[in-house]
C-alpha cells in the first residue's frame, strides 16, 4: 500500500502541561515518515505546537488523512477533530480512532486476559499497563514498533488510512 500524494496525520490532544505527553505520537510520525509509505507524515495537536491548523502549512501532499490518535470516538473525534479538519487547504479524510481499530481492542482484550490470569500483585504505572496491554516492543532490525504477535502499529496505521471518509465540509 502507498500512498504516494498523501500526507498522513496523527491527531493527538497534546498538552499546555506536559510536552513529553506528545512524546509518542511525534517519534510513531517521524518513524512512519521514514518508512516513505506517505508523502508526508505529521502530527498535529490540540493543545501544543503545531496546532491542527500549523500542521498544514508547507504540506506538498495533494491530499491528507488524519489519524485520531485516541482510543475511542467520542465528543473530541467526532465533534472537535470533525470541526478542526473540515475546513483544510488539501482534501482531507479522517479513520476511526487507531484504539477503535478491532485489531486493537482484540490485543487489549487478550492482554488484559493474560494479566488478569497473574497470580501476584505489583505496582505499575499507567505507561507501563499500556504497553503491557499493547504489548509494545520496538523490533530491532527495521525499526517498527510491534504489539505482541506480530502486530505492527505501522500496518495497523496503513489500514486506518485505507478507511478514512471525508472531514465534514471538505467534500468539494
Amino acid at each position: 500500500m502507498k500512498f504516494q500524494d498523501t500526507a498522513l496525520i496523527l491527531a493527538g490532544h497534546g498538552s499546555t502541561k506536559n510536552r513529553d505527553s506528545s512524546r509518542h505520537t511525534r517519534e510513531t510520525a517521524k518513524r512512519l515518515g521514514k518508512r516513505g509509505i506517505f508523502k508526508e507524515v505529521r502530527a498535529g495537536f490540540w493543545k501544543e505546537s503545531p496546532s491542527f491548523q500549523e500542521v498544514f502549512q508547507g504540506l506538498e501532499a495533494k491530499e491528507a488523512i488524519v489519524v485520531p490518535w485516541f482510543l475511542t470516538r467520542g465528543y473530541f473525534v467526532e465533534k472537535v477533530l470533525a470541526e478542526q479538519f473540515s475546513n483544510t487547504p488539501v482534501p482531507t479524510r479522517i479513520s476511526d480512532p487507531i484504539g477503535a481499530r478491532a485489531e486493537i481492542v482484540d490485543l487489549m482484550r487478550s492482554r488484559a486476559k493474560r494479566l488478569a490470569e497473574r497470580s501476584f500483585t505489583f505496582t505499575i504505572t499507567f505507561k507501563k499497563l499500556w504497553k503491557s496491554l499493547l504489548g509494545i516492543s520496538k523490533s530491532e532490525g527495521d525499526g517498527r514498533w510491534e504489539m505482541g504477535d506480530g502486530f505492527k502499529v505501522q500496518d495497523l496505521i496503513g489500514r486506518a488510512a485505507e478507511t478514512a471518509r471525508p472531514c465534514r465540509g471538505a467534500e468539494a
